[in-house]
């Protein structure tokens, strides 16, 4: 929860936010997991990122936090982009069926 609140943070650009989310958890962001601990795959990324984002906002190197950002941002887009697809996908499937049972169901009303 701590990485995805970090996220959140930087994701809404609240530089205050984020920093004050590293600190109070910085013993979790150390990019290492330890084995009984659960990590969603999907998240992997934040693991390396989010430290790397905290590092560059201690050293006032603006300009690699807002570049780190804006990857951040562009992999949630991209997120979104490929489950709407998958949505699309599925909902073409189902339509595909009823359109069929309709025409088919035409046939035999038209057949009598």
């Amino acid at each position: 929860m701590a990485h995805r609140e970090a996220e959140a943070g930087a994701l809404l650009g609240d530089q205050n936010g984020f920093a004050e989310c590293c600190a109070q958890y910085r013993l979790y962001f150390d990019g290492a997991i330890e084995k009984k601990e659960w990590f969603p795959d999907g998240e992997r990324y934040l693991l390396a990122d989010i430290p790397g984002m905290a590092r560059h906002l201690r050293d006032r190197e603006y300009r690699a936090y807002k570049a780190k950002v804006r990857s951040l941002r562009w992999e949630r887009f991209n997120d979104e982009i490929a489950s709407i697809r998958s949505l699309g996908a599925r909902c073409f499937r189902w339509w595909w069926l009823i359109w069929l049972f309709w025409i088919l169901l035409r046939i035999l009303i038209d057949s009598r």
